[in-house]
């Protein structure tokens, strides 16, 4: 679907693009007796970036006024010179230096004086200082840096947007403890927690989850299927974000009105690093160990032995390591300053950066956790008198109702999870002309953890769940993407990219245990869920094995994507057409309570108490109500006349 847009606004409000910046400004002077703001002449702007390798002439036009485009994030030194000196103008210099995000405009103001002054220069929100006085300390703008400093879990750089009063965590569902069947594919599910994927849940300006959108360098990050960002949309196979933080170099939330240029109304662009002028790396290793951190109160255990029930507080086993690092390289020579001379006032005017780099960022989790499986309250094993007498009534005696919950008891235990991320970016970035930039890069995430599929609790430590009613979870994500910004002249420039996403989620069950009644058409056991007080065993309905095996394309999708921006600066205004054309292919292999899905959820009324007791009376009289009614004997005989 073509979508296409013609904007002519002010430069005051869009001058950018969503993967680059731009910097409008202001150069005035102080002169006369008494200091007074004047207009100075034969103003000329010069833009350095050492870290980006970006050097950049502008002129002020009449007004004192000067605007910078298609800028790539970075750190910027902005100086103003003036040769004149006379009535009108007067000579001097002023400096600026600022850290310049993707899809940010940013105003500086520049002010001359005598040469050997101080100059001061303001940014709305950031206060920068001049020659003369205070050093300027790049780290302090510094993203990783910032992160390093913060309580951020696992490196996960997506907490920062809850931080941003435009967004918020949304709960999927309000969680009880009222069922165990937290399985999102049985009608009777009341219970969900969160699946511990932090790019996933979030609502932005108010919008639902599934509203939001994550832009990755200008191009769509999110998978259409689920609708969220690629590998940790909820609803399925999640491993959180799909992008190391080695490799962001900024983030924004979009606000809720509409934009053309990011294609989305609300949500997340995220801009990719790239390597810098010099040599340069980063490398951190991460432990984490649950002997360190706290009991939660509410991770109860109940267990059951001969009539005698019990429940302690647990805190299960857990462990996760977590490393990586990144390195840039520039792989041409730099045309600095030293090369000025023998180039253009086009060139001059142009963006300088280097002619070839290459910067790469990898990390890697490795996770060992336990997981406890226990019905979901304390006293589920405790049996009411009035329970015990239904149970009598009915002809259950107490030797049978033991028996029964012996048998639930040996659904519980401990199972232990492993679960391993590696998150890779290469990035290529190539100026082969003065007007040509084009970047090329792939990002790749791969995840697989062993009795990790969320179905809604799975993720927590203690689950009620049977510990043969677990899936694996596997997540594949590759991204290759491209970029090619020319500049036909200083204030006409085009930009095209594209990408080539795959994004394969699944989810497969396990094998059932041996106690349990493998009755299902692929020899596997029915899902059975016992209500309100909570625990549930067999297969989870969604992840019926079937003839693939659970669910084995929860998508298997494929995005093909191009978009193509020309922006042409017009005196005060900057002209932006664009056109943006995305093509899908979802493939999809599922299907929900193959095996069959059993709930019992009678209430207290009219002759009930509880789910439990209905169980434990269609268990004593093998009456296979787990599963009730499975087991059926169909004949057919066909009689055919002689003629």
């Amino acid at each position: 679907m073509l979508i296409a847009g013609v904007t002519a606004v002010s430069m005051r409000l869009w001058a950018q693009g969503p993967v680059d910046g731009a910097i409008r400004g202001h150069v005035s002077a102080v002169c006369g007796s008494y200091p007074q703001r004047c207009l100075a002449g034969d103003l000329r702007v010069h833009l350095t970036s050492p870290d980006q390798g970006v050097e950049r002439d502008v002129n002020v036009d009449s007004e004192g006024d000067f605007l910078l485009l298609r800028l790539p994030p970075g750190e910027y030194e902005l100086r103003a010179t003036s040769r004149m000196e006379g009535e009108r103008g007067i000579g001097g210099i002023a400096v600026a230096r600022l850290d310049l995000e993707g899809g940010d405009l940013d105003e500086v103001t520049l002010t001359l004086g005598a040469p050997r002054l101080s100059a001061q220069a303001g940014v709305p929100g950031l206060s920068l200082t001049g020659l003369g006085g205070e050093s300027y300390d790049p780290a302090a703008l510094d993203l990783a840096k910032q992160l390093d400093s913060l309580p951020l879990e696992s490196r996960q750089w997506e907490d920062l947007l809850e931080l941003d009063s435009e967004s918020s965590e949304e709960t999927s569902a309000t969680q009880t403890v009222e069922s165990a069947s937290d399985d999102e594919g049985d009608p009777a599910s009341r219970v969900s927690a969160r699946d511990g994927a932090t790019a996933t849940g979030l609502s932005y300006a108010g919008l639902s989850s599934t509203q939001g959108e994550f832009s990755l360098d200008g191009l769509s990050g999110d998978q259409s299927f689920r609708a969220g960002p690629r590998g940790s949309a909820t609803g399925g196979a999640s491993s959180g974000a799909s992008y190391n933080q080695g490799s962001v170099k900024s983030f924004r939330v979009l606000p809720r009105n509409f934009s053309a240029q990011y294609g989305m109304v609300g949500g997340m662009a995220v801009i990719t690093r790239e390597a810098s002028s010099v040599l340069h790396g980063a490398a951190f290793v991460r432990a984490r160990e649950s002997a360190w951190a706290a009991t939660n109160p509410f991770s109860i255990a109940s267990d059951y032995n001969n009539g005698v029930a019990m429940s302690e507080v647990v805190k299960p086993e857990g462990s996760q390591l977590q490393f990586g690092g990144s390195v840039g390289v520039p792989l041409g020579k730099s045309r600095g300053a030293k090369s000025r001379r023998g180039r253009s006032r086009f060139q001059r005017e142009m963006e300088g950066r280097e002619p070839l780099s290459l910067f790469a960022s990898v990390e890697a989790v490795l996770r060992d956790d336990h997981i406890v499986s226990t019905p979901a309250t304390a006293n589920f094993y405790n049996l009411s008198d009035d329970q015990r007498a239904l149970l009598a009534n009915r002809g259950v005696d107490g030797a049978a109702t033991n028996a029964a919950l012996e048998y639930l008891e040996s659904l519980t235990g401990t199972t232990e999870r492993h679960a391993y991320r590696v998150m890779g970016t290469v990035r290529l970035d190539a100026s082969p002309t003065v007007r040509d930039h084009l970047t090329a890069s792939y990002a790749g995430n791969r995840f697989d953890s062993p009795s990790g599929a969320a179905l809604g609790q799975a993720s927590d430590a203690v689950v009620a769940r049977g510990t043969g009613s677990l899936g694996d979870s596997v997540v594949h994500v590759d991204v290759g993407s491209g970029r090619w910004l020319h500049s036909f002249s200083k204030n006409l420039n085009n930009e095209v990219r594209g990408q080539v996403a795959h994004d394969l989620d699944y989810q497969t069950p396990h094998a059932p245990l041996p106690q349990e009644p493998a009755i299902g058409p692929y020899g596997y056991a029915p899902q059975v869920s016992i209500a309100p007080n909570g625990f549930s065993f067999g297969t989870p309905s969604s992840l019926a094995p079937g003839a693939t095996g659970g669910r084995s394309a929860y998508p298997d999708e494929t995005r093909l994507e191009l978009a193509d921006t020309l922006q042409w600066h017009i005196g005060r205004h900057v002209l932006i057409v664009g056109a943006d054309w995305s093509r899908i292919h979802d493939r999809i292999d599922t299907l929900s309570a193959e095996e069959g899905a059993f709930s019992y959820d009678s209430g207290t009324t009219n002759g009930k108490d509880g789910g439990l007791v209905d169980w434990i009376t269609d268990y004593t009289f093998s009456v296979h109500a787990y599963p009730n009614g499975a087991c059926r004997d169909r004949r057919q005989r066909a009689w055919k006349l002689p003629h």
